[in-house]
């Protein structure tokens, strides 16, 4: 299905030649309220998501996990602490701060 949704939509996939890059995207937006109601989704989608955590992780794991967990934990971290950027990004900025004529963001160590 995701095949069919991304590159056959797209009218380029995997029957097409492998050389260079190419990038497929398929988008479907729901909105719960037309549905079954805003409430009973959260109610429904949070019970599965309990039921989830509740569950004993297989052997050699501490928790299982669900989509986006990491990424939220990372998020919480960043707006506590700061994004940690690669060494080179903020160096690879200035010729365009200077340009735009934008402040580079200060480093903290």
């Amino acid at each position: 299905m995701v095949e069919a949704l991304t590159g056959g939509l797209a009218g380029h996939g995997r029957a097409d030649a492998t050389e260079g890059w190419a990038a497929n995207v398929y988008v479907q937006v729901f909105d719960p309220a037309l549905y079954g109601g805003k409430e009973d989704f959260i109610r429904q989608t949070e019970w599965v998501a309990n039921a989830c955590r509740d569950t004993s992780p297989r052997s050699g794991f501490d928790r299982v996990r669900l989509p986006g967990m990491t990424g939220l934990r990372r998020r919480e971290k960043q707006l506590a602490e700061g994004v940690e950027l690669y060494p080179g990004i903020l160096p690879a900025l200035s010729p365009w701060s200077e340009k735009l004529g934008v402040a580079v963001p200060t480093a903290v160590a």
